[in-house]
């Protein structure tokens, strides 16, 4: 559900992450990118509103696209608590109840800290072989 955040790295971030290779890089971005949704996810489930407790005790951060270099995650309500969109945004009958907007703004630099702190380790792991 939550669009367009990204967590962008430098030049020299980048050139040591093609020294791991395609494969491990891949599997290093994957785990980095759920590593610094979790935060994310965490603050959702806390902001959510609370009639029946299912819209908190459903949201997910998933692996929605990959392609080399690049993983997308999303962080919303899975299928039980579909709602979750009319919630956040609000519909013509009512008004919104944002929880995962505030989430993305309350957490992002935590992401970035746990993905970077999870790319770290892989790069240590590399430069102990």
């Amino acid at each position: 559900m939550v669009k367009n955040f990204q967590l962008k790295g430098d030049r020299e971030l980048k050139r040591k992450l093609k020294l791991l290779g395609t494969t491990l890089v891949a599997r290093v971005l994957e785990e980095a990118a759920l590593a610094a949704a979790e935060p994310i996810k965490q603050q959702a489930e806390i902001n959510a509103p609370r009639k029946s407790g299912l819209l908190a005790s459903d949201i997910h951060a998933e692996v929605a696209d990959k392609s080399p270099g690049k993983v997308e995650v999303n962080i919303g309500p899975g299928k039980r608590a579909f709602y979750g969109k009319f919630v956040e945004l609000g519909t013509v009958k009512s008004p919104p109840h944002p929880f995962l907007r505030p989430a993305v703004k309350q957490k992002k630099n935590e992401a970035f800290q746990e993905f970077s702190k999870t790319i770290r380790k892989a790069l240590e792991k590399v430069r102990e072989r």
